[in-house]
């Protein structure tokens, strides 16, 4: 309800600047003395804290006076935000038929109208729109955006690349993260396909469009290792750390595995003692630990544990992993009472996520390169030192990991019914 009630605020404002204009030009008096009672009642009920009532009052202003564009802009971008999509679509599609509007305010009101339509998921209308727009020459920096939108929602990653070029090509946006994702997309469909030398050529564009993006050599990894140059995954998974620690323990495993086949376990462990702790740190510990172990050195093991241990706030699973440890080699205290712990701290990992985005805060316990949440790309990240980022409040969550990203799940948003009911109209 406070929400709304902000939301009105600029409603409100731009109708009493209209209505006080229109109704002193009529009687220049009693335009400085009061204004008209349907607004000061809306005033009121927001004052109030009653904004449906306010809003109702504001929408019967639009009504007598249909002169009103900028309140009736207004007004159907409230009506969107709050999920009530259909109202936004007949307020902005009157607005795009009325002939007497200058050039400008009719491009507005159309692309409000495909933000509707986007919204709605009418995602053929709400193109048709945007491109109308590029085609009139205005707008044109929100209309590739909104376009880029209609096809990652439709997956048409050619379509989507074309537009984020031209987008790039056409302002000062950059699109360089964005375009090295679709690259990936499509370089997995690729390789689904078993079209590796096709994949291997997407995923160098998305390199050469943003060198940073370890999408794009987790994959050059998984199609080296595919095709058993186990010298060229290590490489590529090696070059994950460097272009972003955050991800590099989705490849330690991978990594063991391809130092194996090369014959090079002692050159695994001084890998590992090179990255840690920068990132990944509970997971480079344990790699560690059990590099260690599987030597004999136990002493060893149990002093990675330690310096780990010793830095700072612990991670709950690095703590479990060093009670576990201690327990199954029956250190004192009791090896019965460190496994009760270590399960507990286990029980307290299930229900925490494992990747989170650094922008909304949406929660997952599988990875996503594109958010759900926000559509932002990249964004989502493992939790670093185990536990989740504190100053990014999630708004949204998914317990199960998914192939491709859902449409975000806004609470508002409309559902499959009213695109349809809009359909029919």
């Amino acid at each position: 309800m406070l929400t709304l009630l902000w939301l009105l605020l600029p409603v409100a404002a731009a109708s009493g600047w209209y209505v006080s204009r229109r109704f002193g030009a009529r009687c220049p008096e009693a335009g400085r003395a009061s204004l008209p009672g349907d607004y000061i009642r809306g005033l009121n009920y927001l004052l109030n804290e009653q904004p449906d009532k306010a809003l109702e009052v504001f929408v019967r202003i639009v009504d007598t006076d249909p002169d009103t564009v900028e309140t009736h802009l207004l007004l159907g971008n409230l009506f969107r935000r709050r999920g009530e999509v259909e109202r936004a679509i007949r307020i902005h599609e009157s607005l795009t038929r009325r002939a007497e509007l200058s050039h400008q305010v009719r491009a507005q009101a159309r692309l409000e109208l495909g933000r509707d339509y986007l919204r709605a998921g009418l995602l053929d209308r709400a193109e048709a729109l945007f491109l109308r727009l590029l085609d009139d020459g205005v707008h044109r920096v929100p209309a590739y955006r909104h376009l880029m939108e209609v096809y990652e929602k439709e997956k048409d990653w050619d379509k989507a690349i074309e537009v984020a070029q031209r987008l790039q090509a056409e302002s000062e946006v950059s699109c360089d993260a964005t375009l090295a994702h679709y690259y990936c997309e499509l370089a997995e469909h690729e390789m689904r396909s078993g079209r590796s030398r096709q994949a291997r050529a997407l995923m160098e564009k998305a390199l050469r469009a943003d060198p940073a993006c370890a999408r794009a050599s987790i994959l050059l990894g998984d199609l080296a290792w595919a095709e058993g140059d186990a010298a060229a995954a290590r490489r590529y998974y090696e070059q994950v750390h460097d272009q972003d620690p955050d991800f590099a323990c989705l490849v330690l495993s991978r990594l063991r595995e391809a130092y194996s086949r090369l014959g090079q376990t002692e050159a695994y462990s001084d890998y590992l003692e090179r990255i840690h702790p920068c990132g990944c740190e509970l997971e480079v510990a344990r790699a560690l630990a059990e590099s260690a172990l599987e030597s004999g050195d136990e002493t060893g093991a149990a002093a990675v544990l330690t310096q780990a241990l010793s830095r700072g706030s612990p991670a709950l699973g690095l703590l479990r992993e060093t009670v576990q440890w201690m327990a199954e080699r029956r250190i004192e205290p009791s090896d019965a009472l460190l496994r009760a712990v270590a399960e507990g701290l286990a029980a307290q990992l299930r229900d925490q996520a494992e990747y989170q985005c650094r922008i909304c805060g949406f929660e997952s316990h599988g990875l996503f390169w594109q958010c759900p949440g926000c559509r932002g790309w990249g964004t989502v990240r493992p939790a670093t030192r185990g536990i989740l980022q504190a100053r990014a409040r999630p708004r949204y969550r998914l317990d199960r990991p998914q192939r491709s990203p859902p449409t975000p799940c806004r609470p508002d948003g409309p559902g499959t019914h009213q695109a349809a009911k809009l359909l029919r109209h």
